[in-house]
């Protein structure tokens, strides 16, 4: 895939409709939610929102390593996400075939990693801090990678 296709494709997964998480009205941070069933850990998605799944999954894989939920977190899942897609990848990866390279740290690579199944502790993430909102997703068997960014 040339690049500039590629930065045509990487905006293209911005655009997607998708509703932010509700908030209770008395707060503008989330409460913890009681136990129960469906508990996000207080991040409560949206009944009308159209989010895939695997976006909602990866999402509420953020809860417990944050207490809250920023731009950044839905940025990078969704980053990780398409970059599967792109690779033909099913996500998130158990195995060591995808290594990712993220260009920043905080909630950006929290969310790849959550995504895609790759962590430092795995040893299947890498993090080379440039400050830039970028990760390349790299398929070890099948010898190509991908650079994804906003």
């Amino acid at each position: 895939m040339d690049e500039t296709r590629l930065a045509t494709a990487s905006l293209a997964f911005l655009i997607a409709p998708w509703r932010s998480i509700d908030r209770p009205a008395d707060d503008d941070r989330p409460t913890r939610a009681s136990s129960g069933g469906g508990n996000t850990g207080g991040h409560v998605l949206s009944q009308e929102a159209r989010m895939s799944s695997a976006l909602a999954e990866a999402l509420a894989k953020l809860v417990p390593l944050h207490d809250h939920m920023c731009p950044r977190q839905v940025l990078g899942v969704r980053m990780g996400l398409y970059a599967g897609e792109l690779l033909g990848l099913d996500l998130p990866r158990s195995d060591k075939r995808l290594f990712v390279f993220v260009e920043t740290d905080g909630c950006f690579a929290d969310s790849i990693s959550a995504a895609t199944g790759c962590w430092l502790g795995h040893r299947t993430l890498r993090l080379i801090d440039h400050g830039k909102t970028a990760a390349t997703f790299v398929d070890a068997r099948a010898g190509r990678a991908v650079r994804v960014w906003p």
